[in-house]
């Protein structure tokens, strides 16, 4: 995910930040509706991009696992 481009992220554990960004969201939907429209395009297509075995492979990189 690209903060920004298709979607928002908060640090893991932030709950702080998340809600931040949830209202940021929500100004987002209510005040630039085209903005709001293509990051949820952006993230629709990275999702349906994305199978169970890539995210599958992507995971066991990260945790480092052959």
């Amino acid at each position: 995910m690209l903060h920004g481009a298709n979607g928002l992220v908060a640090a893991y554990g932030c709950s702080g930040e998340f809600t931040m960004l949830a209202s940021r969201l929500a100004t987002l939907h209510a005040r630039e509706r085209e903005r709001f429209r293509a990051v949820g395009h952006h993230a629709r297509q990275t999702t349906e991009s994305r199978d169970w075995r890539h995210v599958a492979g992507e995971l066991e990189a990260r945790l480092s696992i052959t």
